[in-house]
Parts: C-alpha cells; structure tokens; sequence
C-alpha cells in the first residue's frame, strides 16, 4: 500500500530531521548575538535579535517543507500550490515587516500565521496518511520542547557568562558546549522512545544505502 509506506517513510524521516534540526535551529538562535558578532563583526552586534527571529520562523516553517514531500508522493499538488502560496505572503509580509518596522512587529506578521500554516499542513497530512494528527505532531513536539528548555538554559548561562568578559569566540564556545551538553541530558530523559526510533531509522537507511552501493559496484564489476 503506497500510503502506508509513504506514512513509514514520512514518520522515520521526521524522527531523525526533528532531533537534528530543533537543536542547530534553536541553538543558532540562541547564541545569535556572539554569531553575528563574530561573523560581521561587533559593530553588527544589534542584528542579533533579528537573526534569532529569523532562525526561529524558518524552524517553524522547516516541518511544513517536510510535510509537502508527503502531498507530492501521494499525488497531492493541489494542496501544495495553495499553502504554497499562502506560505509566500506570509513570508513577504514578514520581511516587508522586518526591513520597515522591528523584529517585534515582524515576530507578530510572521510567526502566529507560520504556525497556523504548519498545523493545517499536518492535518492535511494525518488525513491523507489516514492517521491521527497526535502521530504526526508527536516526532516534532518532544525535540522542540527539549530544543526550547536547551535554549532558556543558553540564555540563563550567558546572564552569568558575560559578567566575565570572555571574549565572542570563547563565550560562543562554552555556550555552544553547554547548550549541546543540556540538549543531549534532556532527550535521553524525556526523548528517549523517539531517539531510539530515530536512531533504528538512521541505522536503517544508512545499511540500505551501503547495501544498495555494493549492490551497484558487484553489478559493475560483473
């Protein structure tokens, strides 16, 4: 049955994306001031709450962009083309609010609606997979949730840090080691049934790959 195994497949991609992703999106945005200081220089220092808003909507809208592979192996474009194009007003909208009024006006264009829009996504998604929409949110929600406390955990860590004068680099550097060392301690408490799925996932794909590679060198070679 092609729902079913584009279900499967759909599910375990999601899995392994969400414990990958989450962290690096949320992370970045996290440590956004020492990036920006570091990458533009500190005279740029200020477009760090902007980038952090920016990392931040695209994490929203990463799941969405998984979500649309599900309506084009199911024959689905339709469904595409509209949110597709919801997605492109409310993402000019955003900029427009950005490069004319404040990170803070766009957060409230840009993020409420990229939320709506990753929702109906899902809905649609759990209808044409024929499962409950808990089973497509749930790979998502554990990672975020873990994602978000490692951030609150960047942010409270660098209230202490910066009364040290470190420096960009080493500052980027101890709060990137403490994000990821907080992140890690919250998925195997509270993320553990979904990152030994993902993990049998990765396994998985990656032996089929290599299963699929020798396959191809034996038939060349014959």
């Amino acid at each position: 049955d092609k729902t079913k195994v584009v279900g499967e497949r759909f599910m375990s991609f999601s899995r392994v994306f969400s414990l990958i992703v989450c962290p690096l999106m949320l992370g970045a945005a996290a440590v956004s001031s020492e990036l920006t200081a570091i990458l533009l220089g500190p005279e740029w220092q200020d477009v760090g709450p902007m980038f952090m808003l920016l990392t931040i909507t695209n994490l929203v809208w990463l799941p969405f962009y998984v979500s649309n592979s599900v309506f084009a192996a199911l024959d689905a474009s339709s469904k595409i083309f509209k949110l597709q194009l919801i997605h492109l007003v409310v993402y000019f909208i955003g900029l427009f609010a950005i490069g004319w009024y404040s990170p803070v006006v766009a957060a409230a264009v840009h993020i409420p609606p990229a939320v709506v829009m990753l929702a109906l996504a899902f809905q649609e998604v759990a209808k044409l997979l024929d499962r409950p929409r808990s089973d497509i949110v749930s790979p998502f929600a554990g990672p975020f949730m873990c994602a978000a406390a490692m951030m609150a955990v960047v942010f409270g860590a660098r209230s202490i840090i910066v009364q040290y004068d470190l420096g960009a680099v080493l500052q980027l550097t101890t709060l990137v080691l403490i994000g990821a060392t907080s992140y890690i301690a919250l998925v195997v408490v509270f993320c553990r049934a979904v990152t030994i799925e993902a993990v049998n996932a990765l396994t998985e794909n990656l032996t089929k790959m290599l299963e699929s590679s020798n396959s191809k060198r034996e038939d060349a070679s014959a």
